[in-house]
């Protein structure tokens, strides 16, 4: 509904590793919809998960989740922070 929606991806190489900062000026979130992201996205098998909240959740998180698990396995991880801003780190192989 907003016309100055803006999303911003860095990338930054760190010492065995890559971070990718991914921020955008929406509104955010409610706590306990935050709390729920953060739930599925500690799933390293959230498949079923998924499924089950596909409705619930924003779809665009859930199908980077999935891919990056996919892909990277275990050397993939992703912390939300209030709602507007994740940071995704890859360790290399």
């Amino acid at each position: 509904k907003r016309k100055d929606n803006v999303i911003s991806v860095k990338v930054l190489q760190g010492e065995g590793q890559v971070i990718i900062l991914i921020t955008d000026n929406g509104r955010g979130m409610k706590e306990e919809q935050l709390e729920s992201i953060q739930e599925m996205l500690a799933n390293r098998n959230p498949r079923s998960e998924i499924e089950e909240k596909r409705g619930r959740q924003s779809i665009g998180i859930v199908n980077v989740h999935e891919r990056m698990l996919l892909y990277f396995g275990d050397r993939y991880q992703i912390q939300p922070h209030q709602g507007v801003t994740y940071t995704i780190t890859i360790q290399d192989e």
